[in-house]
């Protein structure tokens, strides 16, 4: 968002929508067994500049391991975050434990832990969330789209000026799509992320857009993968 993910503000604007618009969800698909992956992205939050909704220029990069054809761990670091002085990174996994038969999708949960420091305020919070995404591969190159639902967890009680926490559980519908190049030597995907629907963000200090109007927030991101040690 317009103010970069930083902790020194974070209890001020909206940190309902900064949990949950930071990045896009990692690693849809498993990697295959004991394959690496490393990767990053850049976008978020729809922001109205000079009458224009623009992606605020959050970035992050990520790295993935196959443990097993249906499990993958990652990590990730926001990188904009450390920019501006707060530590921001995530830890996290994700199963499959469906596969794609016909016109069923895929399905896949992942579990993320996101981790935030700032050193000059000495603040410190953590947010688990949980992803589950549908996913259908097609092609020769197995390119997919997929839909699904991020859940932030705030466990904090409070938000800013002593006022109580709402919002423990955010939701958030995503859609996306990745591309394969030729053997799979890279990947590019775009997600679109509806950031807290339900949350009336018209009087936010930050003038979000998107297509629902004065609803939370509309993130979108686009990013570069490259499987490393890739099966041909």
């Amino acid at each position: 968002m317009m103010y970069f993910c930083n902790m020194r503000i974070f209890y001020i604007i909206i940190p309902i929508l900064f949990t949950i618009g930071c990045a896009p969800s990692r690693f849809v698909e498993p990697l295959e067994k004991d394959q690496w992956a490393v990767g990053g992205s850049v976008g978020g939050p729809l922001v109205e500049f000079g009458g224009v909704g623009i992606p605020a220029p959050l970035s992050s990069i990520e790295a993935g391991y196959g443990l097993d054809s249906n499990l993958t761990i990652y990590t990730g670091i926001h990188t904009t975050s450390f920019l501006f002085g707060t530590g921001h990174m995530d830890i996290g996994a994700t199963y499959r434990p469906l596969k794609q038969k016909g016109y069923w999708p895929n399905v896949s949960v992942s579990g993320t832990a996101q981790f935030a420091f700032s050193p000059s305020t000495r603040s410190f919070n953590f947010w688990p969330m949980i992803d589950a995404n549908a996913y259908w591969n097609y092609g020769k190159r197995r390119n997919y789209f997929y839909v699904g639902f991020n859940n932030t967890f705030i466990l904090k009680s409070g938000i800013d000026f002593d006022r109580p926490n709402d919002q423990r559980v955010l939701f958030s519908p995503q859609f996306g799509h990745v591309f394969k190049a030729t053997e799979n030597r890279y990947q590019i995907f775009a997600e679109v992320k509806l950031l807290g629907p339900y949350i009336d963000s018209e009087d936010a200090f930050v003038p979000y857009t998107g297509i629902l109007g004065t609803q939370g927030a509309t993130g979108i991101y686009i990013g570069f993968r490259k499987p490393l040690n890739r099966k041909k």
